[in-house]
């Protein structure tokens, strides 16, 4: 007599497959899941330290603003000369700058200017090269000052037969500052507005009755959109 196959044998087996498949996808599910969880207190640490970096970075802009300006402020009383030729060093530095100020303030005897200290700065290689400049620490800041304003209103400045500058002591990175303002610059200038530099560093002007201190990207908005509302059409 021929055995016959369990019809219901096949049907067992996949059912059992089936709950296997099942479970694992449960797993997945159950593993997936624990993941998500685990994420979310992830992302959030990552967006904290991202604000955390937007705040240092904030902080670092505002720590090297103070430091640009309290190195700028200790620059103050300063006076760099350029073009004081070599022969000025067979005689005393500090009286050649005492004479050139003299006739600077267009006085007729060498006025008592108080001065720190008057020195070489950075000087070359060779004697042949262009001689350093002098740096001169005055005690009074008005003087400084003073000296400065009419040495711009005698540009060119000559004394004893050499040309001669007169400028401001800035930091390096507020040297740089001043060439990235170099379009704002060229746009007052070819437009006769006059602007001045603050402390922190700021260029102050006077645009459209109203007096205006501000940093780089403001001053080239406002540039702009001068030159967009007074274009030909």
């Amino acid at each position: 007599m021929l055995l016959m196959d369990d019809p219901k044998g096949p049907k067992k087996d996949l059912a059992q497959d089936v709950k296997a498949i099942h479970k694992d996808l449960t797993d997945v599910g159950d593993r997936v899941s624990a993941s998500e969880d685990k994420e979310t207190p992830r992302e959030e640490e990552v967006k904290h330290l991202q604000q955390e970096v937007l705040r240092l970075q904030e902080q670092h802009i505002d720590i090297q603003a103070h430091a640009e300006d309290l190195e700028n402020r200790s620059r103050l009383n300063n006076i760099p000369i350029r073009g004081v030729p070599h022969e000025a060093e067979n005689e005393d530095v500090e009286f050649y700058v005492q004479v050139l100020f003299t006739q600077i303030l267009d006085c007729e005897d060498p006025v008592p200017i108080q001065n720190d200290r008057a020195h070489r700065v950075n000087p070359p290689w060779s004697r042949s090269e262009r001689p350093a400049d002098v740096l001169v620490c005055l005690h009074d800041f008005t003087t400084k000052r003073l000296i400065l304003r009419q040495a711009r209103d005698q540009h060119p400045l000559k004394f004893k037969g050499h040309a001669v500058t007169l400028y401001q002591d800035l930091s390096a990175l507020t040297l740089q500052e001043c060439k990235d303002f170099h379009s704002v610059t060229s746009f007052l200038r070819n437009w006769g507005i006059s602007y001045s530099w603050g402390h922190p560093f700021r260029l102050t002007s006077k645009w459209e009755e109203k007096i205006i201190s501000a940093n780089l990207s403001r001053w080239r908005a406002l540039c702009w959109d001068w030159t967009r509302q007074n274009s030909p059409h």
